[in-house]
């Protein structure tokens, strides 16, 4: 098992630092974990009974194993001699050390300890819950893997600085919680880890982001679950800046179009104004629907959102619409999109789309956005339909060096209104409507009826 989250080193080049006088790391020539003392000594960890210099002997530290360790015979420091429970463990010292084994409890972390999970911390049941209370400089790292019926991880009503949280995989196996955080004062936090998985979705999302939290969600490989995926803010807990890093966010065909309102993998329902929610990867709708029916969207954004939303990577939105904009917030997009629904539908708020290839099934929507942006991309409507729909007298439409191929219709259709939009360096193959006004003196527009579909690969 491997974290890339946690630091690899080489042994002669120990990285300077420590936690309370210990540093644990993984050698990058051997794969073992070391630790370092106060004194720049380094000793391999591990049961000495499958390796003669391995030990599990250090200073000051609480050992913990469920199978083997007894609460009222513990030493510290002797992890031959661990304790039984989280609890006792973090009672009796500021650093606790979880040893392999399946563990059943549910605990609370204690503000200005650290916890570190050797691989093979498998939680089949409990997990971390803190309800109501305030962490300063809590660590919790290492390997843990939470796959389990309980809440994973649930921190409710807190109020978070210099926080870690870091694992192997999260997973729940019934109606649990997978990740959720909602603080009541401005937080940060940052969250490592390798992947989690929620086939179930309880409460419509596996992550639920909420109050003025900051900080950052890293994970190494995939998240995906059954229903909303990322959910980030209400109208009264709204978020401020966060960012996910992460290649593959996916939003499962579980329940098919049976929940299609919760068909979302961003459901951002509160960005406070003046904050960016930055999402970094690429993000993919496997829900099923009938493409201008089904009301699922892969990235959408409400009323109480007024920030700033940024989408660095694709959207793969199947029979999805890849974004839904019903807010003042502002979107931006830097990536592809590939939907059989619309790439975009805005009632307000401003959207801008930068260096996209955009392939798409219905119109695209702008009825009452202020301004709607479109950079140095491609456009290819794959159905008998218009490319653009702009209907809202109260709305700017600005297109700059773009091409855009469709089937029939119009590229921009202003239903027979004089509509502002701005052009520069664009082709396409379709006509535009008659009744479109120009914002420059000059429309900077193109018809080219022989113009071919580049390559959308």
């Amino acid at each position: 098992m491997s974290n890339n989250n946690v630091r690899k080193v080489n042994r002669s080049i120990v990285p300077n630092g420590t936690v309370r006088g210990l540093e644990i790391f993984q050698d990058t020539t051997d794969d073992k974990l070391y630790y370092k003392d106060g004194n720049g000594n380094v000793t391999p960890l591990g049961s000495s009974t499958v390796s003669p210099e391995n030990t599990w002997e250090i200073p000051t530290v609480a050992f913990v194993n469920p199978t083997t360790g007894d609460d009222l015979t513990a030493v510290i420091g002797d992890g031959n001699k661990p304790y039984a429970t989280i609890a006792a463990a973090q009672a009796a010292s500021s650093t606790v050390f979880l040893q392999p084994g399946n563990y059943i409890e549910t605990f609370a972390l204690v503000t200005g300890k650290t916890y570190f999970s050797y691989p093979g911390v498998l939680f089949t049941a409990g997990g971390i819950v803190n309800l109501g209370t305030t962490l300063v400089g809590t660590k919790f790292l290492g390997f843990a893997s939470f796959i389990s019926s309980s809440d994973c991880i649930k921190l409710e009503s807190v109020v978070l600085t210099d926080v870690v949280l870091e694992f192997d995989r999260l997973e729940v196996t019934g109606s649990a919680y997978t990740l959720r955080i909602i603080t009541t004062a401005k937080s940060n936090v940052v969250i490592n880890g390798n992947s989690i998985y929620d086939p179930i979705s309880y409460n419509a999302a596996a992550i639920v982001l909420r109050g003025p939290l900051n900080g950052s969600l890293n994970i190494k490989e995939s998240i995906t679950a059954a229903l909303g995926v990322l959910g980030f803010g209400s109208a009264a807990e709204q978020v401020q800046d966060f960012t996910v890093n992460c290649p593959k966010i996916t939003q499962m065909d579980t329940y098919g179009a049976a929940y299609p309102q919760y068909s979302q993998v961003i459901i951002a329902s509160g960005i406070e104004e003046g904050y960016k929610v930055t999402i970094n990867g690429d993000l993919y709708s496997d829900a099923i629907g009938t493409p201008g029916v089904n009301n699922g969207v892969v990235a959408s954004i409400y009323s109480a959102s007024l920030g700033v939303l940024e989408i660095n990577g694709n959207i793969y939105a199947g029979t999805q619409r890849a974004i839904l904009l019903s807010t003042a917030c502002n979107i931006i997009m830097n990536g592809s999109i590939e939907t059989t629904h619309q790439a975009f539908n805005t009632a307000t708020g401003e959207l801008l789309i930068k260096n996209s290839t955009i392939i798409q099934g219905v119109a695209n929507s702008i009825t009452g956005s202020p301004k709607v942006w479109i950079y140095g991309s491609t456009i290819k409507s794959t159905t008998t339909a218009n490319i653009i729909d702009h209907t809202s007298a109260t709305s700017t439409l600005v297109i700059r060096d773009t091409d855009a191929v469709g089937d029939t219709g119009e590229f921009v259709n202003t239903g027979g209104a004089a509509r502002a939009v701005g052009m520069t360096n664009v082709v396409s193959n379709l006509a535009n409507d008659a009744a479109m006004t120009s914002l420059y003196t000059a429309l900077g527009f193109t018809q080219d009826a022989a113009l071919v579909t580049p390559d959308f690969t």
